[in-house]
């Protein structure tokens, strides 16, 4: 457990890359307070565009009975997934890039901040 300003607990961990037998793809990290607010973000390299790879998740959630909400204008393709009530998570797109983004607070999800996150990511990607 780490200490940041104002002695407010916190957890980081993550901050890893994420490979597979080709090499590098992608990158994620977390940050967790003490108690249950958590943020986590991976960015991952597609190997062709990761927009079809987004809308082709995006349908797969819909015909699984996944409640899926389109998010129009963040990034080139995007949409809140909601895995459980205490669990969802931003997928989002830019070139070969996608970027999934979970945050909670208080233990509940919190997408307008995992909408937040998902944005300023997309801004930082080439």
């Amino acid at each position: 457990m780490l200490a940041r300003s104002g002695s407010v607990p916190f957890q980081a961990g993550g901050g890893q890359g994420i490979q597979n037998r080709f090499g590098l793809i992608g990158f994620e990290m977390f940050y967790r307070k003490e108690g249950s607010d958590t943020a986590a973000i991976a960015i991952l390299r597609t190997s062709g565009g990761a927009k079809a790879a987004v809308i082709g998740r995006q349908e797969s959630q819909r015909r699984t009975g996944g409640s899926v909400t389109p998010i129009p204008g963040l990034c080139e393709a995007a949409f809140v997934l909601e895995v459980n009530p205490k669990k969802a998570k931003v997928v989002a797109a830019k070139g070969i890039w996608q970027v999934e983004t979970e945050v909670s607070v208080a233990g509940k999800p919190d997408a307008p901040a995992a909408q937040k996150l998902a944005k300023v990511a997309c801004s930082r990607l080439p």
